[in-house]
């Protein structure tokens, strides 16, 4: 007997249905603060998705299942780019991700308490069609995301385009699109304080491959990275770009950090957020010069 084809539409709507029932109970807690009852967390996410305060908020709860996720998991194991790089059984599937600068293992467990909390404020809907997106997209090597550059010497106010794909944004704008984090200093935060210093971030646009791949361990990850690729000066380095700005304003430029984020999907996981970075020594003092339209 021929073994029946896998169908698209057929996977997204079970996933949709699937989620129907984990939405219908799921529950959510925050450190510090009482827990949420389903009908208190599914009213925050729908706020969440038309004010900012109310989805920080809503992004701090904890989502607890009070149903099987197990339907669900098998599910996402069943979809094609998955069962070829999935590994385990039961509640330990998992698959392991690969960006540019780090990877990560993605436990399908994980992965499911996330799509649920993503449905509770995106709907059941757009929440299946959306990681069959970045399935599809792991499977033609295209999935999309940023290499960011925190560098420091020139100052501007919000963001500008230097070409497709490569914006100059403020900090605290790169921020807002999720492209970098913007803790307060702190002893929960030991990063440099980039916005009291001024820092700009050279964010450019990339889609990289294999993403997904059969489950093993960071130690395995360092020699095989993908390579990304840029929709501006595809071939150059950053350093180009950071070489050109300082000839254009005849001023020094330094680079702090380097970092990949994939801030389109850190619904699936929040490892595809702005997290650790390659750092670089700073000098103590470093004199700025304002970013203008002309050297744009």
């Amino acid at each position: 007997m021929p073994k029946r084809e896998w169908d698209r539409e057929e996977w997204i709507e079970s996933i949709e249905r699937t989620l129907g029932r984990l939405v219908e109970s799921v529950t959510a807690k925050r450190l510090g603060l009482p827990p949420l009852t389903n009908e208190q967390y599914r009213a925050l996410g729908r706020v969440a998705n038309h004010d900012a305060e109310a989805r920080a908020g809503f992004d701090q709860y904890f989502p607890e299942l009070n149903d099987s996720p197990n339907d669900l998991m098998d599910l996402l194991a069943a979809h094609p780019v998955m069962q070829r790089n999935c590994g385990g059984t039961g509640s330990n599937l998992a698959t392991f991700v690969t960006m540019p600068s780090k990877g990560f293992r993605m436990e399908l467990r994980d992965l499911a308490r996330n799509l649920t909390r993503a449905a509770v404020r995106r709907g059941r809907r757009d929440t299946a069609a959306y990681v069959e997106r970045f399935l599809s997209l792991s499977d033609a090597k295209q999935v999309s995301g940023y290499q960011i550059a925190v560098f420091r010497g020139l100052s501007m106010v919000g963001e500008a385009e230097l070409g497709q794909g490569l914006d100059i944004l403020s900090y605290e704008r790169a921020a807002q699109r999720g492209l970098v984090t913007n803790d307060p200093p702190g002893p929960a935060n030991d990063m440099p304080d980039y916005v009291g210093m001024g820092a700009l971030v050279l964010a450019r646009e990339m889609t990289w491959g294999s993403c997904l791949v059969p489950p093993r361990t960071s130690k395995d990850f360092g020699s095989q990275r993908p390579t990304p690729m840029f929709r501006c000066v595809p071939e150059c380095g950053s350093g180009v770009i950071f070489d050109l700005l300082s000839l254009t304003t005849s001023h020094r430029v330094q680079l702090l950090s380097v970092l990949d984020c994939a801030p389109d999907f850190v619904d699936l996981t929040p490892n595809f957020g702005p997290g650790s970075s390659t750092g670089f020594l700073q000098d103590d003092f470093w004199t700025k010069k304002d970013l203008t339209r002309q050297h744009i």
